[in-house]
């Protein structure tokens, strides 16, 4: 994976920006307790993982698909994105962005978590919207 895409940072940056330039919406699936953070700053304030890719409302295959294991935390939430809303975007460095070498555009490092696959950028938005909660399946739709 690293030698992959070892040279291709500036490639995968300038792809990164021409889809979210083309995009309506990203998403990011997470839970309530970290939707509580997003509440009181009034925007997503971190680098947040975000996809390209609908994760769907089962958990499970949101999971799967980002490869997040259990212990990291259940999705509950999806978070649909209008795109226009999506600042300081980047292509993040492999296993959790501490790697130093290479780029992880696609989920890949942690193939113990679950398949991967999803297009994957750590970001930040403008603003803030209760409109992009999404409940998950099995989720409480307003949160613990």
């Amino acid at each position: 994976m690293v030698s992959q895409t070892r040279q291709q940072g500036g490639a995968l940056h300038a792809q990164l920006q021409s889809r979210l330039q083309h995009s309506d919406y990203v998403y990011r699936a997470t839970n309530y307790r970290t939707l509580k953070y997003y509440r009181d700053a009034g925007r997503i304030n971190r680098d947040a993982y975000m996809t390209f890719d609908n994760p769907g409302l089962d958990p499970k295959v949101s999971m799967d698909k980002s490869q997040v294991f259990d212990h990291w935390g259940q999705h509950e939430v999806v978070l649909k994105i209008p795109a226009s809303q999506v600042i300081d975007a980047r292509v993040p460095r492999p296993l959790g962005d501490s790697h130093p070498i290479g780029w992880e555009p696609v989920t890949e490092a942690y193939p113990a978590a679950g398949s991967g696959g999803n297009s994957q950028f750590l970001a930040q938005t403008s603003t803030w919207d209760e409109s992009w909660v999404i409940p998950m399946n099995g989720a409480p739709p307003s949160g613990p």
